[in-house]
């Protein structure tokens, strides 16, 4: 196994327990401040699994067609056929596509660089979860979620989002994935790749009409199929817009920096859930 530069994402994502605290759990479970205290203690202390040993190179998996529909799952609304155009079913996506990026013991990671230095690491993660009732921790069924991860050139990487049942995002404007996929010109297939793996992210209100045309292109050149094919035209459509959670979001240049309004975008000025500037 390769082992993969995690940019300090393992830091941040051994398990928080901010949310944790003894005075909420005394009175959702009517218990004593000892008990809360052990609970917490619980799970604090819970050997959670570490991505430096799970995380693996993700790069042979972006020859797969079934990659990519199974990548952008959580992007598009069920009501598109993202399958169909990759030229792909569901079954074949389920089963080629979706199963190495669910193992819980790999964690496939990918690597985008970013033009003007660092990069941004895509990391599909499964793992079971624990939820507390009747007062005490109980495991839940094995989740999947996709974190997206900014690792600037010097100091600690920073959480850019996550694909889960809580999405957290968007992350970035279409001016900035347009850049990004662009400085890997004059190859079309890498242009392709980073548009794709990075299209989860995007959430722009004013986004523009161009995009509709750059991942239709992208879809055909690692899917196959013409991009004029109604289904690749349609599944283009729906990535420009974004994850219906995403899609509104609006972006403004404060003192030299764009920040959005997106009241789950990291990149929201409020204190109380966006990065530092």
């Amino acid at each position: 196994r390769p082992i993969m530069h995690l940019y300090g994402y393992h830091r941040h994502h051994l398990p928080a327990d901010e949310w944790l605290a003894p005075e909420e759990l005394m009175s959702s479970f009517a218990i004593d401040l000892a008990a809360a205290r052990r609970l917490i203690d619980q799970e604090r202390n819970f050997p959670y699994p570490s991505p430096d040993n799970l995380a693996v190179d993700g790069s042979p998996l972006l020859d797969e067609v079934a990659f990519w529909p199974a990548h952008l799952r959580y992007t598009t609304d069920p009501e598109v056929d993202l399958p169909a155009a990759f030229g792909l079913s569901e079954d074949q996506v389920l089963a080629t596509g979706l199963a190495p990026l669910t193992r819980l013991d790999q964690w496939p990671v990918f690597t985008v660089a970013l033009p003007t230095g660092g990069v941004i690491l895509i990391v599909h993660r499964t793992q079971h979860s624990r939820s507390l009732l009747r007062g005490q921790w109980v495991q839940q069924a094995a989740e999947h979620q996709v974190d997206f991860w900014l690792a600037p050139t010097d100091g600690a990487g920073l959480p850019l989002g996550t694909l889960a049942a809580e999405l957290r995002g968007p992350a970035l404007r279409w001016p900035e994935l347009k850049a990004i996929a662009k400085a890997a010109a004059p190859d079309r297939r890498e242009i392709a790749r980073r548009l794709l793996l990075l299209a989860p992210m995007l959430g722009d209100k004013h986004v523009e009409a161009e995009a509709v045309t750059w991942f239709a292109e992208a879809i055909s050149v690692l899917g196959g199929l013409d991009r004029s094919v109604p289904a690749v035209r349609r599944a283009a459509e729906r990535l420009t817009y974004g994850n219906e959670c995403f899609r509104f979001a609006t972006w403004r240049e404060e003192d030299g920096i764009w920040v959005c309004d997106g009241v789950d975008s990291p990149r929201n000025p409020d204190p109380l859930i966006g990065l530092p500037a």
